[in-house]
């Protein structure tokens, strides 16, 4: 799903409300959606012309090794190792995570970023009203997943069964300048090859434990006689 030309937090809205309602159509009842944000994270990692101190600080922050990130960031200047320390604890619920993010010492446009996002979330809602997956979202602002491809916006869906994301997506503003043309653009993808297979396996565990069942108790003698039963 590709949504080009369109900017702002109504255009990403509607992309969120169609993601949510996308991976409602599965049969799979454990589902889950997180979103997020680059914003900070951009703000974190800018200037630190240590390619090695970067790349510690990203493992750590994928891992959210809260000790590892700060003895890392220790050089740093102290805005800058202020935030990143509070990234990986940066994830909950969107209205805690937003509020403890706000405490922060952010530039005006990170924090309208934070504004944005917040609109985003609560348009989504007015859009697909009712939806679960959006009423009980996770807001994680220190996920590093996709943080070179993405401008903006970005979330993933999960699924029982499945081992990864069965749903990417969010702003790429970046993106179709590489094809020859300036415009923004916002938009998702659905693994339905793992999202079939997450059903198929939610299938067949329904399967059998839905068949009546039976206990056969079995004496050292009549061994033989079970194991045929087993076998059948």
């Amino acid at each position: 799903v590709e949504f080009i030309g369109a900017s702002g937090a109504s255009a990403d809205a509607e992309l969120l409300a169609l993601a949510a309602a996308a991976m409602e159509t599965s049969h799979v009842p454990e589902r889950s959606l997180d979103v997020g944000h680059v914003v900070l994270a951009e703000l974190a990692l800018a200037d630190i012309e240590d390619d090695s101190l970067a790349d510690t600080l990203k493992s750590c922050l994928r891992r959210k090794d809260r000790i590892g990130v700060a003895r890392a960031a220790c050089p740093l200047p102290k805005a800058q190792r202020a935030l990143l320390e509070a990234l990986p604890s940066l994830f909950g619920d969107p209205e805690t995570t937003l509020e403890r993010a706000r405490l922060l010492r952010l530039p005006d446009e990170a924090r309208q970023a934070l504004a944005d996002l917040e609109k985003t979330i609560a348009w989504a809602r007015e859009q697909h009203e009712g939806s679960e997956l959006l009423r009980d979202l996770t807001l994680d602002l220190g996920e590093l997943r996709g943080f070179e491809y993405y401008t903006g916006m970005r979330g993933h869906a999960f699924v029982k069964g499945a081992g990864g994301p069965v749903l990417r997506g969010g702003r790429y503003n970046r993106l179709v300048e590489r094809d020859g043309r300036q415009a923004v653009a916002t938009g998702f993808a659905v693994d339905i090859e793992a999202l079939a297979q997450a059903e198929s396996a939610l299938e067949s565990h329904s399967m059998s434990h839905s068949k009546p069942g039976c206990v056969l108790v079995a004496s050292p003698e009549h061994r033989r006689f079970a194991a045929a039963i087993a076998r059948s």
